[in-house]
């Protein structure tokens, strides 16, 4: 497992890999010390030995596969390189998305031909401006002498004040009229005494209320049916097929003969033996 501590580069106490500054001394510790040692070791002599060896290809190979992975974790890189050109900087661009449309193409043109400009402003420096010749001074006017100052006009007199009016005498005031004696007020009437209530009569006791005699049930009506025909008048044939007793009244279960003249057919059912004749 990598350890979690680390002795301090000043004093060489034991303190954790994520401290920024020893808390014993104070002192600020070093950072991304193996990437510093690895950088160190790209010298000038380790770029002509590329060079002679044709291994650009791996470099760019290298920087192609870093890319793919930025993309793998979610972020949308895009490495751009400069190189000298006869006319100034020639740039190219590595991205690993695909550029489908023409408006993404122009936008990626735009890119290269901007950092070309960058990079030849960084090499060369902003361009001389031509200086413009300095106008000859013209010669100063000379100063009028001061006119004389004109003497003050002479204050007029004031004019003596106008004599205040007298003022008018005040009118005397009227006597205020004397006010009139208010009016004796009445005296109140004596109440009269309250008659006696008289005694209230003593109700007479309800009388016994008579039972209802029960009135007799009303024998149910014949309702018209509405299969009945007009053929026979009222009158229909049947057959009794049995017959029983409810609520005390005698009823009979018939087969209805169908209509002789128009053939019409009803079913079985139960009627009152009053109906049967």
């Amino acid at each position: 497992m990598p350890t979690t501590t680390r002795g301090c580069s000043v004093c060489g106490q034991t303190i954790f890999v994520g401290k920024k500054s020893c808390q014993f001394c104070g002192a600020l510790q070093p950072r991304k010390v193996a990437l510093n040692k690895a950088k160190s070791k790209v010298t000038k002599e380790w770029a002509e030995k590329m060079k002679r060896g044709r291994n650009t290809h791996r470099l760019f190979n290298s920087a192609e596969l870093l890319l793919h992975k930025f993309k793998a974790m979610g972020f949308y890189p895009m490495l751009l390189l400069g190189k000298p050109h006869a006319n100034g900087f020639m740039a190219e661009v590595l991205c690993p998305q695909e550029m489908v449309f023409q408006e993404e193409k122009v936008a990626l043109d735009t890119i290269k031909c901007l950092y070309a400009g960058l990079l030849k402003y960084q090499a060369c420096g902003p361009a001389p401006q031509p200086q413009q010749p300095e106008e000859p001074q013209q010669p100063e006017e000379p100063q009028q002498p001061e006119e004389p100052q004109q003497p003050e006009e002479p204050q007029q007199p004031q004019q003596p004040e106008e004599p205040q009016q007298p003022e008018e005498p005040q009118q005397p005031q009227l006597p205020e009229e004397p006010q009139q004696p208010e009016e004796p007020q009445q005296p109140e009437e004596p109440q009269l005494p309250e008659e006696p209530q008289l005694a209230e009569e003593p109700q007479l006791a309800e009388e016994p209320q008579q039972p209802e005699e029960p009135q007799p049930p009303e024998e149910p009506q014949p309702k018209k049916r509405k299969n009945d025909c007009n053929h026979n008048n009222g009158l229909y044939k049947c057959d009794i097929v049995t017959e029983r007793t409810k609520r005390g009244r005698k009823e009979y279960y018939v087969n209805w003969h169908p209509c002789h003249s128009c053939g019409k057919k009803w079913r079985k059912s139960w009627i009152q033996a009053e109906a049967v004749q």
